[in-house]
Parts: structure tokens; sequence; C-alpha cells
């Protein structure tokens, strides 16, 4: 089965009938008769999505959805309500209670279903963006939740400009978190930052809508926003082929603004959510991968692209060189001047290697007080050279630890050159250890100088 579906209907004969059309769907379908038993089903069965017959149960229906909506256990499963024709009230307090759909009976099949598979999307990638935040937390990365979001951009897209400048009097009302600005279809893409588009598909061939639609999730800038498509009520199959391709909410023409308003700003909260939930992410990820002190990267992120930059090197057929720096007598700082002092001095000594190497090298810090830096493109020579500039840049200029007080600090620096001829043939792991072990040479022979490692044969 591709999802469980709970149904809340007291008419056995209407969640018979959507139970076979679900079911032949490959869903699996909890029926209940009303929202007590579906309270009872939701705890024991946690289904994926619920149908409510809204028109059925009465005010009961509405405590329903507010009391899935503030329970955040269950909050992320999405609920279509259906409602008769004569209700749109009723439609309305559904939306603002937490509905994500209502449709009006008897619902169209191909439109039901299209919205169920277009719900359950939203939900599965809400869910894994959710869940790979909940890993960042457990590994240490959390970050103090965001206290300002920035307002929503709409962007209003309609053949007829009276129509756009309609929705944007209603929004600018109504909407005081959300910014609209009206584009000229053949103008979609030359608006940055959006988060949004409400697309007028009323006038417009459904092929041309359907293939702004596809364009808009292939480009980088807008595959993120959320489409808010706006289709005659007789468009099934349009609205149908619109959500499989991606469209993420609907509007049936003749609603009213309130709705209007309603639907911008749940798909406005779902994107500012989305978001945070991506900025977390990538700010997790780069804390996985980043020394906290120095601010550069660490040994999880150097030698991944140490295994990368040899790859190319093999393509390239030119040479590059792996040091490994480390502090000379870096205990003896932190026993006569504390362990502040010593992060003082790794933080220069970072500094210090960042403005003296070039954007295209790699610069981490890989131990305590080991720094390795990757040099693509480069001879021995210049290996050595570049080697010794930095050995003597560290030694020329005393580091200010404790006010007036200043050390001055040397290094030691072993330097692998991995030849072009012999990348296929030796691993990364190998040049490392060619490193370390000239860094270890340089040690012993007295520190504060650099020592070149043989080439591999």
């Amino acid at each position: 089965m591709s999802g469980k579906i709970l149904i809340i209907d007291d008419v056995a004969t209407n969640r018979i009938v959507l139970k076979v059309k679900l079911t032949a769907s490959q869903y699996d379908i909890i029926p209940c008769l009303n929202c007590n038993e579906a309270r009872r089903a939701i705890r024991s069965s946690r289904p994926d999505l619920v149908v409510i017959d809204l028109a059925t149960q009465g005010e009961g229906g509405i405590s329903f959805l507010q009391d899935i909506k503030q329970m955040p256990e269950i909050s992320d499963i999405p609920v279509i309500g259906l409602i008769d024709e004569d209700q749109p009230e009723r439609k309305l307090a559904a939306l603002r209670s937490g509905a994500d759909e209502v449709l009006v009976k008897p619902t169209d099949d191909i439109l039901l279903l299209a919205r169920i598979r277009s719900l359950l999307r939203a939900r599965d990638a809400s869910s894994e963006l959710r869940l790979r935040d909940d890993t960042k937390r457990a590994l240490g990365f959390a970050e103090p939740a965001a206290s300002f979001l920035r307002r929503a951009k709409v962007a209003l897209v309609a053949e007829i400009p009276a129509i756009a400048q309609m929705w944007q009097d209603a929004i600018r009302r109504d909407c005081h978190d959300v910014d609209a600005v009206i584009v000229q279809p053949d103008k979609v893409f030359m608006v940055p930052d959006v988060d949004l588009f409400l697309i007028d598909a009323t006038q417009d061939d459904e092929r041309k809508i359907l293939a702004l639609i596809a364009d808009l999730h292939s480009r980088p800038e807008t595959r993120l926003a959320s489409i808010l498509l706006v289709i005659q009520s007789d468009s099934a199959d349009l609205a149908a082929m619109a959500l499989d391709l991606g469209a993420s909410d609907l509007l049936m023409d003749g609603f009213s603004s309130a709705e209007l308003v309603l639907r911008i700003e749940a798909q406005a909260k779902r994107k500012a959510r989305q978001d945070q939930f991506r900025a977390g992410l990538r700010n997790g990820l780069r804390a996985a991968v980043t020394d906290p002190l120095t601010g550069l990267h660490n040994r999880r992120y150097a030698l991944p692209h140490l295994a990368g930059l040899d790859e190319r090197a093999r393509a390239t057929g030119r040479d590059y060189a792996v040091m490994i720096l480390d502090i000379d007598h870096f205990k003896t700082i932190n026993d006569h001047h504390g362990h502040g002092a010593g992060d003082k001095v790794l933080v220069e000594i970072a500094r210090r290697l960042q403005e003296n190497t070039r954007s295209v090298d790699l610069l981490a810090r890989i131990g305590g007080e080991e720094f390795m830096i990757a040099i693509p493109g480069t001879t021995e020579a210049q290996a050595r050279q570049t080697a010794e500039r930095l050995r003597e840049l560290i030694e020329g200029t005393p580091i200010d630890i404790e006010g007036q007080e200043r050390v001055t600090v040397t290094t030691s620096i072993g330097v692998a050159l991995q030849g072009a001829a012999t990348c296929a043939t030796v691993s990364v792991e190998a040049i490392v250890e060619r490193a370390d072990a000239a860094l270890y040479q340089s040690k012993e022979c007295g520190r504060n100088m650099v020592t070149m490692s043989e080439v591999a044969a």
C-alpha cells in the first residue's frame, strides 16, 4: 500500500464508495463513523492523510481539525474536508482551522486523487527535512530558532492586468506579512527571491500553464517556490496534471478574497518553515566540517576534499603537494600561559595561513595544533618555497597572547609531493602519511624547519 487514509463519514454508503475508490489506487483505508472514533484510530494507526465529511459532522468536524493542528505529534497529517456546494462559510472555517484542502461534493475522482498525491508528497518532503533537522540536533549542531522571519514575496501572474491588480489589493488589505508584486507572464523569471507564484490559469492554454509549472520547478532560482494556481471549476484534468507537476495549491474561479488570503498565508508559512529547516541543515553541515575555534575546515572535510584533488590531478596530469604544519612546543604555551593563550595562538596562526594561501588551496585544522595545506598544480621547488615562506611568516612576528606579553611561535612542516605519474598507484592516505613522516623528521632534527618527503616511487 502507498499510504494509510482515514475516512470520517457517518453515512455508511459514502464510506464504502470512497473506500472502494481509494483502495483501487493502492491506499490502505481506515473508515470511521465520527470524530471520536477517528481520534482513537489516529492514536493507534497514525494515518498518512485524513478525509473528513464536514457536511455531516457539524461543529465537531471543525473542532476535530483544530485538535489535529494543535497537537505537535500529529499536526503534520494533511486533512481534506468535504462540504456541500452551498457551504462557503464552512469552507472558510475549515481552512482557518487547518484543513489543507476543502472540496465540494460530489468530488471529482481525478481531482481528489491528485490532491491526495500532492498533499502526501508535500508531507513526505517536510517530514524528510524535519528528520534531517532532528538528526542535526542530535549530533549537537542545533541553533536557536530565528526570532524574525522575512516577509513572504508573492508574484501575481495574470494575462489580464485588472485580475492581478484585484489580487494585489486584497493581499495588501488583509495579508500583513506578504509583499505582493504584479509580474507580467513573460517576466516571471526576472523577479528575484519569490516565495509563491499566484498564477491565473483561467485564460491561458493548458499546455502553456503546464509548461510554466514545469519550468518553474526546473530552474534553481524558482524550484523551491510554491505555486498557487487559479483554475476554472470544471477543469479537473488540468488541476490534476498541475498538481502532479508540482503545483502546491489550487483556487477555483469564483473564490472569495478571504479564501485567497487564507491559502496564500498557508503556503507562505509552509515555505518559511521549509526554508528554516534548509537553513538549519546548511548550518549543521557547515558546523560538521568546520573547526569552531579557527573557522577553518576540519579533518572530516579535508580528507574527502583531498581525494577530489587527487582525482583531478590524475585527470589533468598535474602534481600537487600536501604539507602538515605543527606548532612547536605548543604544550609549553598552554602550560605557561594557559589554554586561553593557546587558543589565541591557534586563531592567529590560522589567520596568517588563511591570508597567505590561495583560494584554490585546501587549508584545514586536522588536530590539536596541526594544520594541513594542500596545494594543487605545484612543483617540488614551489612547494618547498611556499612551506618556507609560511614558516618564516609565523616565526617572524611574535603573537600577542596576554595584553602586552608576546611570544615567538615556530612551526615544523613536512611536505609530500604527489607526482602525476604515481597518482594512479599511490593512495591519498599514503601521501598524507608521507607528509606526516616528513613532519616527524623536522621535529627530530630540531624543529622550526621544513622537510620534504621523498617522491613516491
